[in-house]
């Protein structure tokens, strides 16, 4: 006999036509009528070549047969019901793999990290996976199978009103993050009289800018306003009273300018560890043509515009056309879309191409050239 050709729905039909040895209470059992359950026997006893069932002194007997495959079949069908059917307890002390969870940005704070206590304690072995996404990216990782759960928030309906008023709470509660630990580090380093952390000035203004932004992410709030208005404060101490000595004012200006420069160059590792050469190949010519328009119009324009108002400094045209050429290497612009890479916005990689393209062009075109370009308009001192 081949299993080709073999119908296993029968070997239930036999298990019970053994245990029974009636073809009516076989039936039953199975929910099946007599005829069916005959016709299933008949199948039966020409595929395993053995009539199965006969008719004894006492009434319907198993064959030598059927005797001999009675316990065989029951354990092979208790085996496929527990081991394929069956639905096993999930036990997370012992199970393993990645959660994958995607949530917006402004969740992260909140969730994530008693997510991850909780994980520790009662799945010591899992790992969680997070990303951040908005609604429509959430649903598009789903589709995708790329993520097991989304969080979201909102109803996808968008108030310009509840927009506003978010903004203004996310911003007043930065503010006020940053004023109180800008306040907080500045008498602990600049108050004449409580300023017993002074020569410790550059690990107080870390810890506390650290604590500032975290504050104000734990109320929902920006974390970045926070950060700018701490260094509003710490740089105009002497608004709010305080004042350094030489020695430690000295030493903080050179933390402060030392981890700028160390900043800057993280957010440009960050732009180029994220860059897309394919991207860049795709889009390198309309790129070309944004910061063309960006070095000789917009920014022109901008300049001018911005300058000639200021009658008191009194510009002369040849330093306006030197702040048209001259320009910053594009720390902001990296920024932002270190920024929009690192959320997965909608178009980040052709941002990201664009801010690429324009640094690139700034380094090889703008930089090599500004002294030319002074010396041109008469701005170079001489000596």
């Amino acid at each position: 006999m081949s299993f080709k050709n073999f119908d296993f729905n029968l070997l239930k039909v036999l298990d019970v036509l053994i245990t029974e040895s009636n073809v009516t209470r076989a039936g039953e059992q199975l929910g099946r009528s007599q005829p069916a359950i005959s016709n299933a026997l008949r199948r039966l006893r020409v595929l395993l070549n053995d009539d199965l069932l006969v008719r004894g002194v006492k009434g319907v007997v198993l064959t030598p047969r059927a005797e001999a495959i009675r316990q065989p079949l029951r354990e092979a069908l208790e085996w496929l019901e527990g081991g394929i059917f069956e639905e096993v307890a999930f036990d997370p002390t012992v199970a393993t793999g990645v959660y994958r969870l995607s949530m917006p940005d402004r969740l992260t704070l909140a969730v994530v990290p008693p997510l991850l206590d909780r994980l520790r304690r009662l799945a010591p072995n899992m790992a969680l996976q997070v990303l951040t996404a908005d609604r429509q990216q959430a649903l598009d990782l789903l589709d995708t199978d790329r993520i097991d759960l989304a969080l979201a928030t909102g109803d996808g309906h968008i108030s310009l009103l509840q927009s506003l008023f978010d903004l203004l709470r996310q911003s007043a509660l930065g503010i006020i993050a940053g004023l109180t630990l800008g306040y907080l580090a500045s008498l602990l380093i600049a108050h004449e009289r409580w300023a017993f952390l002074a020569e410790y000035a550059p690990v107080v203004t870390l810890v506390a800018v650290i604590a500032a932004y975290f504050a104000a992410s734990d109320l929902q709030a920006s974390g970045f306003m926070a950060v700018f208005v701490f260094g509003i404060v710490l740089g105009n101490q002497e608004t709010f009273g305080f004042q350094m000595h030489a020695g430690e004012a000295q030493k903080l200006a050179e933390f402060v300018l030392t981890t700028s420069f160390i900043m800057r160059l993280f957010i440009f590792i960050l732009l180029g560890a994220q860059v897309d050469f394919a991207e860049v190949g795709r889009h390198w010519l309309g790129a070309v043509a944004v910061v063309t328009v960006l070095m000789l119009v917009a920014r022109p324009i901008t300049v001018f515009l911005c300058a000639l108002p200021d009658r008191r400094a009194r510009w002369r045209l040849p330093e306006l056309l030197f702040m048209c050429w001259t320009r910053e290497t594009g720390v902001i612009p990296a920024a932002l879309a270190g920024l929009l890479l690192s959320s997965q916005a909608p178009g980040a990689h052709v941002i990201a191409s664009v801010t690429f393209v324009a640094i690139l062009m700034t380094i090889l075109i703008q930089a090599p050239t500004t002294e030319w370009v002074a010396r041109k308009l008469g701005l170079l001192e001489s000596g």
